[in-house]
């Protein structure tokens, strides 16, 4: 049984809402491309701050569809909101969750629009291509001398 059966059961949901649990992230990626919208919980945990960006939103952002983000105010939930794909609201404003909700609904037959330049931004090899480019700019300036003779670098 999964944790969340007994809620499920208790709001009458067990024929509209089904607990998958823990599934490989190949098995979890193929959900993702097969759902309509998705949903990102950031609620904040004690002690711990709302400034994060998980690797989850960079796979949701991939998918370009349009997703709830239940975060407070701050810089993800601000970088998400430019993308167009998100609706952020606040995780304890269940009026908010609702309006989104009804919206992402009766929404989900228009084509989605997102803020391409954006997502290509942080695309997985957008990124990995910046990131190389400083690496390659570090052994550069790391293996010449200021007479333009290359030098040995100790590994």
């Amino acid at each position: 049984k999964g944790p969340y059966d007994r809620l499920i059961a208790d709001l009458g949901l067990q024929d509209r809402v089904h607990y998958e649990g823990w599934v490989p992230h190949v098995e979890s990626i193929r959900y993702l491309q097969e759902s309509d919208a998705l949903l990102m919980c950031m609620i904040p945990q004690a002690g711990g701050g709302n400034e994060k960006l998980s690797g989850k939103g960079f796979e949701y952002l991939f998918m370009r569809k349009p997703f709830l983000c239940l975060a407070k105010q701050g810089l993800t939930s601000e970088l998400f909101a430019q993308t167009e794909l998100a609706h952020i609201v606040d995780p304890y404003d269940e009026a908010g969750i609702e309006r989104e909700l009804i919206a992402l609904y009766e929404g989900r037959n228009d084509a989605v629009v997102a803020n391409e330049a954006l997502v290509q931004k942080f695309d997985r090899k957008n990124l990995t291509g910046e990131l190389a480019t400083i690496f390659q700019g570090l052994v550069d300036a790391r293996s010449t001398t200021p007479r333009g003779r290359v030098q040995e670098v100790a590994a």
